[in-house]
C-alpha cells in the first residue's frame, strides 16, 4: 500500500514536470510564430499588398484589406511525362 501511493507520487511529479517543460517551450513557439506572422504582415503592407489595422503602440491587430490585383497570375501550366525503356 505505501509502495502504491509513493509510485502516485513519484508518477505525478514526473508527470507535472513534463507538463510545465511542454508549456513553456509551446509557449516560446507561439511567440516565435507571432514574430514571425507579424513580419510577413508588415512585408505585404510594405508592399502595398495589404492594409493593416493597428492600435495604440503601432502592433497589427487586424487586417482590413488585402490586394492581389497587382499580381501577375497566368492560366499556363507546365508538365512532364517520364517514359522507361529497358535496353
Amino acid at each position: 500500500m505505501v509502495s502504491t501511493f509513493i509510485g502516485a507520487i513519484i508518477s505525478g511529479l514526473i508527470t507535472w514536470f513534463v507538463y510545465v517543460k511542454g508549456a513553456k517551450e509551446l509557449s516560446k513557439q507561439a511567440g516565435e510564430l507571432k514574430d514571425l506572422n507579424i513580419l510577413m504582415l508588415r512585408a505585404m503592407e510594405n508592399a502595398g499588398l495589404a492594409k493593416l489595422n493597428k492600435n495604440e503602440n503601432g502592433s497589427p491587430i487586424g487586417l482590413t484589406n488585402i490586394d492581389l490585383s497587382g499580381l501577375a497570375f497566368t492560366g499556363e501550366r507546365a508538365s512532364a511525362s517520364l517514359d522507361e525503356t529497358k535496353d
